[in-house]
């Protein structure tokens, strides 16, 4: 009869875990937000640059047919130094969710 007993208890729950539980858990889905936001609203976002990049890169038009005057004035690229950046972090994070849900399978 011990035994069931000990089986039907309830734990008790620290409220300081918890505090950081949720602590955590906004600050994490805040990072996440800035992280995508960056990537794909910030300035036109990334993916509103990449056509342009590759129609400079590849054909006979220029960056200033987009807008681009120089470091003070890049017209339809600016903020693609955001954009990478947000688009490295995105792909860390990826890479490291992969390698760990990886070792947890072995």
């Amino acid at each position: 009869m011990n035994q069931l007993n000990k089986y039907f208890e309830e734990e008790e729950y620290n409220p300081v875990n918890i505090g950081i539980m949720i602590v955590l858990v906004i600050f994490c889905i805040s990072v996440l937000f800035w992280l995508f936001w960056a990537l794909m609203v910030y300035k036109g976002g990334l993916f509103e640059k990449i056509i342009p990049f590759i129609s400079v890169v590849f054909t006979k038009k220029q960056l200033p047919d987009y807008g681009f005057e120089g470091w003070y004035e890049q017209g339809m690229f600016e903020g693609w130094i955001v954009n990478l950046t947000a688009l490295v972090l995105v792909v860390m994070c990826l890479r490291s969710a992969v390698r760990i849900s990886g070792k947890r399978k072995q």
